[in-house]
């Protein structure tokens, strides 16, 4: 799993972006016994998908922040059986951290350091490529995208925590999507249910992602988490390693 994941596959702080429009089939299924195409979407539909979309709002407000948790991928093809890793996601402004296991990305004046312990890789994005935070659709735009999805869409508390919940049996790439969040509107828990595209129908075979936040922090970080000066200095107009990540393979642009 990449960084990237964090924020999109994994969930927490927004909407995936993991899903392609449509229904799964079968060729060799006739039309009439397909599952069904979907529901149809009612304004009370609309108005969770609202506020469902308002979510990742709710961070884009905050100027500072610092969150913990997990995410637990369960993946019947994968024999080493489900992987569970730590995540860390803070902002200060425009300055941005990521950290998903032994992955690293630091988004600064500098751009964008993607930092892999594991396998001792560093990649430099320019500033100019940098992704910027708030860049999220507005929540009637995610509205409107998830009520042509076909799923059927609830609303219900459970274990102290507001869920929405997202299911579709034959969605082509995300049969199920639950979101739990607390009073203050802020996400503790995502659990998402990914279609086996080479056997849509077969549900024993398909990936699992739980994602869990242990703390919410509306504070500043510390500062030297958006450092990226603690892997890379500059030398004339490039960047180099420093000690102790100077074998770390580097590529820049």
């Amino acid at each position: 799993m990449t960084i990237a994941a964090l924020v999109t596959a994994a969930g927490v702080l927004a909407m995936p972006a993991v899903m392609k429009s449509g229904t799964a089939q079968k060729e060799e299924v006739a039309e009439d016994n397909l599952q069904d195409a979907g529901v149809t979407v009612t304004a009370q539909d609309m108005a969770v998908l609202e506020e469902l979309g308002g979510l990742g709002h709710r961070i884009d407000s905050l100027d500072a922040f610092d969150v913990t948790g997990s995410i637990q991928t369960t993946d019947p093809a994968d024999p080493s059986g489900p992987q569970k890793v730590d995540f860390r996601y803070c902002r200060q402004g425009t300055r941005l951290y990521y950290k998903l296991g032994k992955q690293e990305t630091i988004v600064s004046e500098d751009g964008m350091l993607l930092v892999d312990h594991h396998a001792e890789k560093m990649f430099l994005m320019p500033s100019k490529d940098a992704e910027t935070p708030g860049i999220l659709p507005s929540g009637k735009q995610i509205a409107g995208f998830f009520a042509e999805e076909g799923y059927k869409i609830a609303r219900r508390k459970r274990a102290g925590l507001q869920w929405i919940e997202l299911e579709r049996p034959n969605h082509a790439t995300m049969k199920v999507y639950r979101v739990g969040y607390d009073n203050a509107r802020f996400v503790r828990e995502v659990y998402m249910r990914l279609t086996d595209l080479s056997d849509p129908f077969n549900t024993e075979k398909d990936q699992v992602i739980h994602a869990t936040v242990d703390k919410w922090s509306i504070s500043d970080p510390a500062a030297e988490l958006f450092d990226a000066r603690r892997y890379i200095s500059r030398k004339g107009t490039r960047f180099v390693p420093v000690e102790p990540y100077k074998h770390f393979a580097f590529i820049q642009p």
